[in-house]
């Protein structure tokens, strides 16, 4: 069946790209953050179902900054996460 995925261990990168404006009277704040990484994880399914526990681990980066510069703020760091994916096979 066409899409139709296997069971077992499965591994894959990861990004994610966020960028949120918000502008309020005078205030405007842009921010910016990209996550890239990899992710890990299992998945089993019986019949049409499915459950994948998903390991995630990304390194984190972006700046937040404000129209008038004063408020700037920029980050980075390691963020883990365990994700559970569960569904309908098709």
């Amino acid at each position: 069946y066409p899409g139709y995925a296997t069971d077992g261990l499965f591994a894959g990168p990861a990004v994610d790209l966020l960028f949120w404006k918000w502008e309020r009277g005078k205030e405007n704040i842009s921010t910016t953050f990209v996550n890239v990484g990899g992710e890990l994880g299992f998945k089993w399914s019986k019949n049409q179902y499915f459950i994948e526990p998903v390991f995630v681990l990304q390194f984190s980066f972006g700046k937040a900054e404000a129209e008038d510069g004063i408020a700037n703020s920029y980050g980075d760091g390691f963020e883990p996460a365990l994700r559970m994916n569960f569904g309908l096979k098709w």
